[in-house]
C-alpha cells in the first residue's frame, strides 16, 4: 500500500513543471530514505523518474544528476547514497561566484603556463627579453657561399698536392715539369676514388622506429582540471582520441573548457564544486553559455552513462574558440 502511494506521488511529479531546488532536495531525501530502508526497486524507480526531470535554478533550467539512477541500475546503492549526500551538501552550501573562496595558487600556475605557451616571439617573460631570430639568407646567396667554400677547399688541396710532389704552384713552370703535374693529377684522382669507395661502403644502421609510449590509463593528473593549462588539455584530448579512448578524451575536452573559463574570469575554481554548479554559476548573458551547459550535459551522459558522442570534440573546440575570441572590456 505504501509503495503504491509512493509511485502515485512519482506519477503526479511527472506531470508537474520543472522542479524547484527545494523539490529537488525533497526528491533526493526520499530516494536516500528508500535506499536506507533497503527498498532498492522503489529507489530505482524514483531515481529513474528524477533523472528525467529538470531543475529551475535562478539562472537556468538544467537536468538533474543522472549518476544516481546509473549507480542503482548497476547494483551499487552505496555509490548512489554517497552521491546523494554530496548533492545535498552542495544544495546546503550554494554560494554565488563573487563570494567563493578561489584557489588562487592553482589558477595562477595555470595562467603562467598558458602565457608561456602563447608568448609571441620578440615578447618578454619577466626580465628575460626574447630577441627576434636573424632573417635567413636567400637560397641563391647560400648556394654562392657554398660554391665559394668548395672552390677554396679545392685550391687548398691542389696546392697541397703540388707541395707533396715537390712543386711550388706559385712559381712559373719550367721545362720538364709536366710529368710532376701529371703525378699531381693522378694523386688527386686516387684520393677522389678512395673517398667515393669509402662513402659507398659505409653502412649506417637503420634508426629504430619511434614508438610513442601509450598514455597512462586514468592518471591522477587527468582527474584534476588544474593539472594542465587549456592548450595542454586540448593536446591531451586529441592524443587520447587517437588511441581510441573517446570517453577520457571527452573528459579532457571538458577540463579544457573549465580552465579556459577560469583563465577568463567567467568562473572561479572551488574544491568540491560539481560541474553543474559551474554551469549554473555561469552568466546567461554570455553568448556561448548555452553551448557550455549543453556540453556539461553531454559530458555526464558520456562519462557516467557510457553514451558515445563523436561530435563532442568539435563542439567543445568551437566553444573554447568563442571564449578566447570574445572582445574583452
Amino acid at each position: 500500500m505504501i509503495r503504491g502511494l509512493l509511485l502515485l506521488c512519482v506519477a503526479i511529479g511527472v506531470w508537474s513543471a520543472d522542479l524547484t531546488p527545494h523539490d529537488y532536495r525533497a526528491r533526493l531525501e526520499r530516494i536516500s530514505a528508500t535506499i536506507d530502508a533497503e527498498d532498492l526497486p522503489t529507489a530505482g524507480t524514483l531515481a529513474i523518474d528524477l533523472a528525467a526531470q529538470q531543475v529551475a535554478w535562478e539562472r537556468a533550467v538544467l537536468p538533474t544528476d543522472p549518476r544516481i539512477s546509473a549507480a542503482l541500475a548497476a547494483g551499487h546503492p552505496g555509490t548512489a547514497r554517497r552521491r546523494i549526500g554530496q548533492l545535498l551538501a552542495a544544495l546546503d552550501e550554494r554560494v554565488e561566484p563573487h563570494t567563493t573562496a578561489i584557489d588562487r595558487q592553482a589558477l595562477e600556475a595555470i595562467a603562467h603556463r598558458q602565457q608561456a605557451a602563447q608568448l609571441a616571439a620578440g615578447g618578454t617573460l619577466g626580465e628575460l627579453n626574447l630577441r627576434q631570430p636573424e632573417p635567413l639568407k636567400p637560397l641563391a646567396e647560400r648556394f654562392r657561399d657554398a660554391w665559394k667554400w668548395l672552390g677554396d677547399l679545392a685550391n687548398d688541396l691542389w696546392d697541397w698536392l703540388h707541395w707533396l710532389f715537390g712543386q711550388d704552384p706559385r712559381k712559373p713552370k719550367a721545362e720538364g715539369e709536366s710529368g710532376t703535374t701529371l703525378w699531381v693529377l693522378i694523386g688527386l684522382g686516387v684520393i677522389v676514388v678512395v673517398v667515393i669507395v669509402l662513402a659507398l661502403r659505409r653502412t649506417t644502421a637503420p634508426l629504430p622506429a619511434s614508438v610513442a609510449a601509450p598514455l597512462p590509463v586514468d592518471a591522477a593528473e587527468d582527474q584534476d582540471p588544474r593539472s594542465r593549462a587549456a592548450d595542454e588539455w586540448i593536446r591531451h584530448a586529441r592524443a587520447l582520441a587517437a588511441e581510441g579512448r573517446q570517453r577520457e578524451a571527452v573528459r579532457a575536452w571538458y577540463h579544457a573548457l573549465l580552465v579556459t573559463c577560469w583563465a577568463r574570469g567567467h568562473l572561479h575554481h572551488r574544491t568540491g564544486r560539481t560541474n553543474w554548479e559551474y554551469a549554473v554559476a555561469l552568466a546567461t548573458a554570455l553568448p556561448w553559455s548555452t553551448g557550455f551547459r549543453d556540453l556539461t550535459a553531454r559530458f555526464d551522459r558520456t562519462w557516467y552513462g557510457g553514451q558515445e558522442d563523436p561530435a563532442y570534440a568539435a563542439d567543445a573546440e568551437d566553444v573554447v574558440t568563442r571564449i578566447r575570441g570574445e572582445v574583452r572590456p
